[in-house]
C-alpha cells in the first residue's frame, strides 16, 4: 500500500497576501511548528504539502494516518482547540477550505510521487457500488501499469469524522467545504500525469461509469515528511 495507513486528512486552500507582505511567515510556521505539531500525534504517519500548477485553491496538505479514529482522538483535538498564536496568525489567512477526513478504499503504487493529480468525483447515489468498481477494479489497476505513474489511491469522505466544531476552524473566514471522493493519482512529473489521466482516467470516463460530476486539478510536492522525521526535528 503506497498510503500509509486507511485515514487520509485532505485540506486544500487559499492564502490572503497583503500588498507588504510576501508567504515567508506562512512557510515558515508549516514548516517548524505546524507540520511537525501535527505529526507528533500518535496516529499521524506522513503529511505532505502541495502547491497548485494549474488552479486554485493554490496550497494543500495531506495527512496519512492509521486510521480515522485518529482524527477523533483526543490528543488531535486538543490541538485544534489550542492552536499557538502564530497558527492563529496563519489560519486566519486561509481563503476557500476544504477539508475533509477521507477512509482509504483502494491504495497502490510505491513511494511518493512529485506531480499529484486530484480528481474530485460526486458519485450518483443509485451508482456508488459501479463507480468504486470501476475505480479498484479497473480504472485505478490500470492507470499503474503505466510507466510513469508512482501511485493511486481512492478516498471516501466521512462526513461525521471530518465536521469538528474547532477553535481552528472558527478561525477560519469561512466554513470549510467538504469532499466527497478524491481520486489521488501520483507521477514523477506534470505532463507524464496528465498524459496518463488523457489515456486512463478521463472525465467522461468517470462520468460513464457513475461519477455525477468530476473535476481535475494538478498539484506539485513542496515538502514530506514523516512522524518519525517530526518527533527528531527541532531549531
Amino acid at each position: 500500500m503506497a498510503l500509509l495507513g486507511n485515514g487520509l486528512l485532505g485540506i486544500w486552500h487559499d492564502v490572503e497576501v497583503s500588498d507588504n507582505a510576501d508567504l515567508s511567515d506562512f512557510h515558515n510556521w508549516y514548516r517548524t511548528e505546524h507540520f511537525p505539531e501535527r505529526l507528533r500525534v500518535p496516529g499521524f504517519m506522513r503529511g505532505r504539502r502541495y502547491q497548485s500548477v494549474d488552479s486554485n485553491p493554490r496550497f494543500s496538505a495531506l495527512y496519512e494516518t492509521e486510521n480515522l479514529a485518529t482524527l477523533a482522538s483526543n490528543v488531535y483535538r486538543e490541538q485544534l482547540d489550542n492552536p499557538t498564536l502564530c497558527s492563529q496568525r496563519n489560519l486566519a489567512r486561509f481563503r476557500n477550505t476544504n477539508r475533509t477526513a477521507f477512509n482509504i478504499e483502494y491504495s497502490a503504487g510505491f513511494g511518493v510521487g512529485g506531480a499529484l493529480a486530484v480528481i474530485s468525483i460526486v458519485p450518483m447515489n443509485s451508482k456508488r457500488n459501479l463507480l468504486k468498481s470501476w475505480c479498484t477494479e479497473d480504472a485505478l489497476p490500470n492507470i499503474l501499469h503505466d510507466t510513469g505513474i508512482i501511485g493511486a489511491h481512492l478516498c471516501i469522505s466521512d462526513p461525521v469524522i471530518t465536521k469538528v466544531d474547532s477553535v481552528e476552524a472558527q478561525i477560519r473566514d469561512a466554513p470549510d467545504q467538504i469532499a466527497d471522493w478524491a481520486i489521488l493519482i501520483e507521477s514523477r512529473d506534470q505532463k507524464t500525469l496528465s498524459d496518463a489521466i488523457t489515456k486512463d482516467f478521463s472525465m467522461e470516463e468517470c462520468r460513464n461509469n457513475g461519477a455525477q460530476t468530476a473535476s481535475i486539478t494538478q498539484h506539485r510536492l513542496m515538502h514530506c515528511a514523516s512522524a518519525g522525521e517530526a518527533s527528531n526535528f527541532s531549531l
